[in-house]
């Protein structure tokens, strides 16, 4: 189908989601982190094509990504905060399908 094109953003927005993250360090335990995306609306489709002489219109499907997040360093001690960082990468796809789901 054509050569296509590079997804759209259609919107960038800030979505906060509380995110079960289960880290036990010494004699603390932290249950779920606040975290707040930052996201932006992408759409895969091509719009209009022509492939050998054959026109259509690819509309693709909506989607949002994310490559950064924030969440409140200052309720958590050097080594939480590590802890968290690392779980959220770890995990990072994942919770993104979901928020892709959730919206």
């Amino acid at each position: 189908m054509g050569y296509g094109r590079p997804p759209h953003i259609l919107k960038t927005m800030r979505y906060k989601k509380d995110i079960s993250v289960n880290i036990e360090i010494g004699d603390t335990y932290i249950d779920t982190v606040e975290v707040e995306f930052i996201l932006w609306k992408e759409n895969s489709g091509e719009g209009h094509y022509e492939f050998w002489g054959f026109t259509g219109v690819d509309e693709g499907q909506d989607y949002y990504e994310s490559d950064s997040y924030e969440w409140d360093k200052s309720l958590y001690t050097d080594e939480q905060n590590k802890e968290i960082e690392e779980y959220l990468e770890s995990r990072f796809d994942h919770i993104l399908q979901k928020i892709n789901k959730e919206l």
